[in-house]
């Protein structure tokens, strides 16, 4: 059943399934880190934190986003009734604003770029970790 928008309500306990997805795209992230692939890196960083941004939401409101823009699991993100929820919410903005260039853009990712995705992804994952233990 819709919620409304691109917003679908799901169990609490299917917020697993999304930090195991995201657990796993950080292997293939730290895979693609040793291969010096940085588009790899940087694609699958913003993989990853949809994925987390879903676990996160999941958890705390029972609710994820489906749209393609993914500004509407920023905003489920900013609802949660949490005290890391701005701050996670700004990580993962900062990622997905990075997401058209990384996944279409017409020039290679540059190894700095790629270890900065990484970097707010690693911390997403440990927040949304925590959070949901």
């Amino acid at each position: 059943m819709k919620t409304g928008g691109r917003v679908y309500p799901l169990e609490r306990a299917r917020a697993r399934v999304f930090l195991n997805r995201g657990k796993k795209l950080l292997e293939i992230l730290d895979k693609a880190r040793e291969l010096d692939n940085y588009d790899g890196m940087a694609s699958v960083g913003v993989q990853a934190t949809i994925a987390f941004a879903d676990a996160y939401t999941v958890s705390k409101l029972q609710q994820r986003s489906r749209g393609q823009d993914h500004a509407e699991a920023v905003r489920l993100i900013r609802q949660c009734q949490a005290i890391d929820s701005a701050e996670i919410a700004g990580l993962v903005q900062r990622v997905l604003n990075r997401k058209t260039d990384v996944q279409y853009g017409d020039r290679p990712v540059k190894p700095a770029d790629a270890a900065s995705i990484a970097d707010d992804v690693y911390r997403i994952a440990r927040m949304v970790s925590a959070a949901i233990r």
